[in-house]
């Protein structure tokens, strides 16, 4: 009788044993990413939210008059700002900037410690966009990450039928200062990462208010719903 009662309880630890190292698995394997995974998205309103934030000379698409502003921070040389210059900005491009609900802003964050031509990438950049060929010149360098010289810089801009003297000259002058004054904005904001989005609405003064912060390549789906909350806002 004894031995049979043992027996029993010799066989209910294994099956308690047996469930915890299931659980812990599961578990465990819950809270890993797979090796696939996008870089998240992720929302940091605490610190920015109500923070005025200046546009001045900035490149934008979109209506002045929209409801909502979006400020990107980006670097040439990132690829998760590939990620979603590729595959969600066509979609945020056609479904809320070309339908006047959104203006995108564009700022330049190079991260030079990782990405050492970043800085003049985005100095040529800048200087397309004075004329009027930021979005072919940013189509070109996304393609084309592997841009390292100025030869090659200048030969997209060229290519874009951009002057080659005058692209020249603007990369150590106006580019220049352009990269300088985004970089000190994003110190001043405590921004680290690429790419980073400011959404916030316009103020009387031209300053766009923050009221949410979205790092990383997310999807459209998930990008969309940012805006759609702001939007409802208004």
């Amino acid at each position: 009788m004894i031995t049979g009662a043992r027996a029993v309880l010799r066989i209910i630890e294994t099956l308690l044993l047996t469930a915890i190292l299931a659980a812990v698995s599961i578990s465990t394997w819950a809270l890993v990413p797979g090796p696939t995974a996008p870089a998240p998205t992720t929302s940091r309103v605490a610190g920015l939210r109500g923070t005025l934030v200046k546009i001045d000379g900035s490149p934008t698409v979109g209506s002045t008059s929209a409801p909502v502003v979006v400020i990107e921070f980006t670097d040439y040389q990132c690829p998760f700002c590939r990620r979603f210059a590729q595959r969600t900005a066509p979609q945020v491009m056609s479904h809320f900037i070309e339908t006047g609900k959104v203006r995108w802003v564009f700022k330049n964050l190079p991260l030079t410690a990782i990405h050492p031509f970043a800085t003049r990438l985005a100095a040529g950049a800048s200087c397309a966009a004075k004329d009027g060929k930021l979005l072919e010149v940013q189509e070109g360098l996304w393609q084309a990450q592997s841009i390292r010289d100025d030869r090659a810089l200048t030969a997209l801009a060229v290519g874009l039928g951009l002057d080659a003297r005058r692209f020249a000259v603007c990369l150590d002058s106006d580019g220049k200062q352009r990269v300088s004054a985004d970089l000190a904005q994003a110190a001043e904001l405590k921004l680290s990462s690429t790419p980073t989005f400011l959404l916030g609405v316009p103020t009387s003064s031209g300053d766009i208010r923050v009221e949410n912060a979205v790092e990383g390549a997310g999807s459209f789906e998930e990008f969309g719903r940012h805006i759609e909350a702001l939007l409802l806002l208004k």
